[in-house]
């Protein structure tokens, strides 16, 4: 079934959305789940979770069903993750939100996902990077991949992809500086 249709049973409240959305993107949505939880366990649950979230959700204005998926259950994991770690702390996950919170305070990080102005600006600052420090920078604080992979995966030491992550980090608190934002 195509993307456009399940987006069209979804808007229907059709449940044959939801069999089809696990049928064609369980795996990627576990790909997101691990990369935010490390944990296999709670997938199952993050699953039914997003699902349950998709049928309730307002889907009009979804135009990329993929993108949407990704950014509800990176979502969702995320909200497991806080739940994990108010009973025991994951160290990877822990240093990437530490990472960021340095270079903003918590609560701009917190508010980043509803202020759309910030958003658009940072989606500019990634799009001005060059495709390996974009892709590496997302993988870090999107997809909250552990640096020992990153530097296994970019043929880099664990520092050499500190050091980028850093000087990154530097570079878009200078522009949204730049653009008027408060940090």
């Amino acid at each position: 079934m195509s993307d456009e249709e399940i987006i069209r049973l979804l808007r229907e409240h059709d449940e044959a959305a939801l069999d089809e959305i696990t049928k064609k993107y369980r795996n990627y949505c576990y790909t997101v789940f691990l990369n935010v939880l490390s944990n296999e366990a709670d997938c199952e649950e993050c699953m039914n979770d997003l699902l349950m979230h998709l049928f309730a959700a307002d889907v009009r204005e979804v135009q990329s069903l993929r993108q949407y998926l990704g950014a509800a259950a990176r979502n969702v994991a995320y909200d497991r993750y806080k739940t994990n770690m108010r009973l025991k702390r994951n160290e990877n996950q822990c240093e990437a939100f530490d990472e960021l919170e340095a270079t903003f305070s918590a609560e701009d990080v917190e508010n980043a996902v509803e202020n759309r102005e910030l958003s658009r600006a940072i989606n500019s600052f990634l799009r001005s990077l060059d495709k390996r420090e974009r892709v590496l920078f997302i993988r870090r604080y999107y997809f909250l991949e552990s640096t020992k992979k990153l530097s296994a995966e970019f043929d880099l030491s664990c520092g050499a992809v500190l050091r980028r992550l850093s000087r990154t980090r530097i570079k878009l608190k200078d522009y949204l500086l730049k653009e008027g934002f408060q940090i």
